[in-house]
């Protein structure tokens, strides 16, 4: 198993924002064992490292001020450690929104299977994040040619049948897709009006 992490972890880069302490110290020997890219930031920068892969970060309230994205758009992996002892803020916590907790002290044991976890979980939710894109791209092709073809019947008086197959012989035709027939359709009728 072990193998896997480290050949997936190996390909990655790793923004490592922790105090520089004998914790930062565990935290980045065990992340060297997985061959990752390890880029070490302190004092911990005002905006975070957009071109990492995974940010592994020590928490702090207002922690999620400084990830340079929108909730719900992350373009990294965000990885909290957390302090020990005490309660953590749990709203605070959640604020952040990240893909894996470590606590301190560190347990070399759980870095490597936390962080993989974390950027699998952050790739499964970017992977969705495209695919709900992707549909939303349909479903706005599909209006654009419904409308492009209720165009067409209306002004050729035509069967719905026969306007799609004039939007499809028209993008045979350009060598271009249907959607973009159905789109300069729809833009020549709203210049018409």
């Amino acid at each position: 198993m072990e193998s896997k992490v480290l050949g997936r972890l190996s390909r990655l880069s790793i923004a490592l924002i922790t105090l520089p302490d004998s914790q930062a110290e565990v935290l980045t020997r065990v992340l060297q064992r997985s061959r990752a890219e390890i880029r070490r930031y302190w004092p911990c920068p005002q905006i975070f490292d957009t071109d990492a892969d995974i940010l592994v970060c020590d928490f702090f309230p207002g922690l999620e001020r400084r990830l340079p994205w929108n909730p719900g758009e992350a373009k990294a992996a965000v990885v909290l450690v957390l302090p020990g002892g005490g309660q953590p803020d749990a709203d605070a916590i959640h604020a952040a929104l990240p893909d894996g907790i470590l606590t301190r002290p560190i347990q070399e044991s759980a870095v490597l299977p936390v962080v993989s976890m974390a950027w699998d979980h952050f790739s499964y939710h970017r992977r969705q994040s495209e695919r709900i894109d992707q549909l939303d791209e349909s479903i706005r092709t599909l209006r654009e040619i419904e409308r492009a073809k209720t165009i067409l019947m209306q002004d050729r008086k035509i069967s719905e049948a026969n306007a799609f197959e004039a939007l499809r012989k028209e993008a045979m035709r350009r060598r271009i897709k249907v959607s973009v027939v159905a789109k300069t359709i729809i833009d020549g009728a709203s210049n018409d009006r």
